[in-house]
Formats: C-alpha cells, sequence, structure tokens
C-alpha cells in the first residue's frame, strides 16, 4: 500500500520554521556554554574567573600599625599620601595615586588636585563634587592608603638629638624613644612641641606617664619640633639615682608623697626590691639615709613611709635588685643560680650539684648583701644577691694529706727495698 505524504498545516511555513530553528539555536548554545563551565569548575574545584579589580598589593614591611581608625576631619593630607581611586560603572577600576611634593593630587580625566593642607573629608568631598559635575552613570570614590613618611626634630635633653623619620599617627613618645630616652637634666613635665605655623605646645610628659594621660602625648605633624628643655634646679626638685634609664632631677609638687612620685616609674620598680629604696635627705646641715617602708610594717626612726612628703633637694635610690645568689666553694657546680624565694643555703647547694665529699655542710657561710653582714648555718634563709660559700671539712683535709703522705712513704720503702735509693 502506497503511504501517503502528509502536508504541513498551512500556518507553517518554511520561514517560520527556519527562524524557529535559529531562536532555538541562540537559547541552547548559551546553556551549554554555561553547563560546561560548571562541570569545569565542579572538576577542579575552583570557582569560575572573573576580571578582578586591578590593584597592587602592599607589601607587608609597609602595614602601618594604627591606635584606630582616622578621622577624615581632623587628618590634613601631604605629600607622600597614597590614594586608592575606584570607579563603578560600565567598567571598574582601581589604581593608586600618591601626592605629589607640590601637593597635587593627579586624578585621570579630572587633572592635577591641590589637597595639601586640606583635610581628607575635604578631599573627599573635592572629588565627588567634581565626579558629579561630569559623569552621570559613573561613580568615584577615593580613599587614603598608606600613610606619608614625615621628618620630626627631636632636640634638647635627650641621649640622641637628631632628625628622624616618622608618621603622622605616632605619637611623641614614640619619638623620644627613637632619639635614646632623656638625659638626666631633663624637665620632662615641660616639653615644647613647635610646628611649621608658628604654633607650639607645651607637655607635660609626667602626666602622661603617672595617669595615662593622652592629651600630654600628642601626634606629630610635618616638620615638628620637639624641645626638651634642662631643668631649672633653683626650683623644688629631687634626684633619682640607682637606675641609669630613669636617673636625673624631677620636678616635684608641694606636699607629694614617696609613692606617689615612685607611681610614675613603676615598669622599673619590678627590678626593686621594696626594701632596697632609701632617701638621702640634708637635715641640719648633715646628711642622713633613710630606709622607706612601703608597706607601712617599720615605725623606726630611720624609717621613711611612702606616705611621707618628698622635701626639695632628696634624693631617692632606687638600688638594681640582684637576681642571683652566688654559690662557691665546696659544690660540684660553683656559679650564679636564680633567686627563688624561701628557699634557704642548703637548697642552693643542692641546685649547684651538691656538695663534694669534702665540704662542711655545717659550716656553710652566707654574705647577706642588703645587710653587709654574715651568716652560718645550710638553713639561713637567702635574699637576692646573698653570697654562699660552702667551705671543706678540716677533718677530710687531713685524711687527703694523710692519704698522700702515706702513698709517697710506700713508693720510698718500695724503691729501699729494690736499691734504687
Amino acid at each position: 500500500m502506497n503511504a501517503r505524504r502528509r502536508s504541513l498545516p498551512p500556518e507553517v511555513t518554511p520561514r517560520r520554521v527556519a527562524s524557529s530553528c535559529l531562536l532555538a539555536f541562540l537559547l541552547i548554545v548559551p546553556a551549554i556554554g554555561r553547563s560546561q563551565a560548571a562541570a569545569t569548575r565542579q572538576e577542579t574545584g575552583k570557582p569560575e574567573e572573573t576580571a578582578p579589580l586591578q590593584t597592587t598589593p602592599m607589601p607587608y614591611d609597609q602595614i602601618q600599625a594604627l591606635e584606630g581608625v582616622i578621622s577624615d576631619s581632623e587628618y590634613v593630607v601631604g605629600p607622600g599620601d597614597v590614594f586608592l581611586i575606584a570607579s563603578f560603572g560600565v567598567t571598574e577600576l582601581t589604581y593608586q595615586s600618591v601626592v605629589t611634593p607640590e601637593g597635587k593630587l593627579i586624578l585621570p580625566s579630572f587633572g592635577n588636585l591641590d589637597v595639601a593642607g586640606k583635610t581628607l573629608a575635604e578631599v573627599k568631598a573635592l572629588v565627588a563634587q567634581l565626579n558629579a559635575e561630569k559623569y552621570r552613570l559613573a561613580r568615584l570614590t577615593i580613599s587614603l592608603l598608606r600613610l606619608r613618611p614625615i621628618r620630626v626634630h627631636v632636640l634638647g635633653e635627650v641621649q640622641h638629638p637628631d632628625t628622624y623619620l616618622s608618621t603622622t599617627v605616632d605619637r611623641v613618645s614614640r619619638l623620644l624613644q627613637m632619639a635614646g630616652g632623656f638625659t638626666p637634666w631633663s624637665d620632662r613635665s615641660r616639653i615644647q612641641i613647635r610646628h611649621r605655623d608658628g604654633t607650639a605646645d607645651t607637655l607635660d610628659y609626667l602626666a602622661y606617664q603617672l595617669k595615662a594621660d593622652l592629651g600630654q602625648n600628642k601626634f606629630v605633624r610635618d616638620g615638628d619640633i620637639i624641645y626638651v628643655p634642662a631643668i631649672d634646679l633653683r626650683e623644688a626638685v629631687v634626684s633619682l639615682e640607682g637606675i641609669n634609664e630613669i636617673a636625673g632631677y624631677y620636678r616635684i609638687r608641694p606636699g607629694q608623697t614617696i609613692w606617689d612620685f615612685l607611681r610614675g616609674f613603676s615598669q622599673y620598680l619590678r627590678s626593686i626590691h621594696p626594701q632596697d629604696i632609701a632617701v638621702v635627705r640634708t637635715m641640719g646641715g648633715r646628711v642622713v639615709r633613710y630606709r622607706v617602708d612601703l608597706f607601712g610594717t617599720d615605725g623606726s626612726a630611720d624609717v621613711l613611709q611612702a606616705d611621707s612628703p618628698l622635701l626639695p633637694g632628696d634624693t631617692i635610690i632606687l638600688p638594681v635588685t640582684q637576681r642571683y645568689v652566688y654559690v662557691s666553694g665546696a659544690v660540684q657546680n660553683p656559679g650564679n643560680l636564680p633567686f627563688f624565694p624561701g628557699f634557704r643555703a642548703l637548697d642552693y647547694v643542692g641546685m649547684a650539684g651538691g656538695s663534694r665529699e669534702s665540704a662542711n655542710l655545717k659550716a656553710v657561710k652566707i654574705y647577706h648583701r642588703r645587710t653587709g653582714k654574715w651568716a652560718e648555718g645550710p638553713g639561713e634563709a637567702i635574699e637576692r644577691g646573698d653570697f654562699i660559700l660552702v667551705p671543706e671539712s678540716p677533718r677530710r683535709r687531713w685524711m687527703d694529706y694523710l692519704s698522700i703522705t702515706s702513698g709517697i712513704a710506700s713508693i720510698v720503702l718500695a724503691a729501699k727495698a729494690i736499691g734504687v735509693i
């Protein structure tokens, strides 16, 4: 039987069939591409790569430590500041721009902007205004990326007066540390900061040390001069001795107590034994040395309490505490040993490897550095810096001599017996 040929419906024409095929092709091909990309990502485990924003990574050694977020209303822009410029619109682009030595910020399509002396907020507002005037579809943002280096001069009573590189987020304390600290003649309560605009600030650096007053430890600016004056010895001052880092003259307030004064040096008191602190004072033409009792347990006449007021001309002595105990004599390993509170002489002999056979432990002698006196006995309490001497037993020494003499006599008798002598 002859198959009858089926005819297309009258509304389906060859042109419509071709258009439908073309539309299906345009829809199917992108879907196939996306499915292949998804399969590739699933095989490799990597996300689809897109064109990233072009930025320059910051080297690790240039990362700057900040105390907090910089206030754009307070930060003043200057030569050397690095900005990150980002453009968002039809195309996305980021790049860096450095403020030139002339104080200009170069922005493509905007030209050179005068930014030196302006706050960061003013620079952002200027860029936003120019962007709104020139572009409608694109948005331009500007951010401070890296702070500029500045030069600060540190002069006066410091160990190494010189010019130092710094940043505008560094405080005066950082520059003083770079200059090696103060000299003994420095007046830390009247430090001057002279600015390029002719203004000046006077800082009480001791208030920063005593009360953590950051207002007395300001941020530095470009070209600042930090000047540490010498103290006026005609005023009410005391001297501090014993620790080289803080030795010098200090102004005192009327009625200022010993403890109130020492609190300013709390970071150094860890190396000081409380019983070693002394005050030397001139009374009626003679020099008197007083011990200081910080705990209020000693009421002797030659003792000053922590709340005793200082007098002009006083000398406070903070002797550096010895952190070791020295063991010598008939021990296995003589030398310095670390100090442990509560240990006695016999304990340190054990730490020195124990005593030798010739040792006389009952006659152990101890020199107390603090009192300057000798004591005896293995149970004697040891203080920092003490010296322990383990003597040899006289009986053991005599037995050693007798043994040596007996050996020599035996050799002589044997030599005579064989006719050698």
